[in-house]
């Protein structure tokens, strides 16, 4: 899998599961009332209850959207920032297919 491919794909991730994360919050500190009310009615549990599990999932969710979408694609970010700097150098950047990673030493490109 290409480089760009994985870029690519986690900008997505992270555009999308960040907007879901921004309504979400959004929804839950402007309408609180209507929420819990939608909310009730198909789990009718009191409202300190679902102030916490609400409270909880948020944070949670912010948790699991910085470690599997913001930090992959930051990362990436940068190796590709990387990879290009060592192309515009006249260097690559050697590539283990074998093992999936790439190395971070610099081998000179073939004449």
């Amino acid at each position: 899998m290409d480089i760009q491919i994985l870029t690519r794909f986690f900008m997505w991730c992270t555009i999308m599961n960040g907007a879901l994360l921004f309504f979400w919050t959004t929804m839950c500190l402007l309408a609180p009332d209507l929420v819990y009310r939608l909310q009730s009615k198909w789990f009718p549990i009191p409202r300190e209850t679902f102030n916490v599990v609400m409270y909880s999932f948020l944070g949670l969710f912010k948790i699991f959207f910085l470690v599997f979408n913001l930090v992959p694609y930051a990362a990436l970010l940068i190796t590709g920032v990387c990879y290009v700097r060592g192309a515009v150098q006249g260097k690559e950047v050697v590539s283990d297919r074998s093992l999936g990673r790439l190395d971070s030493s610099f081998a000179p490109v073939p004449g």
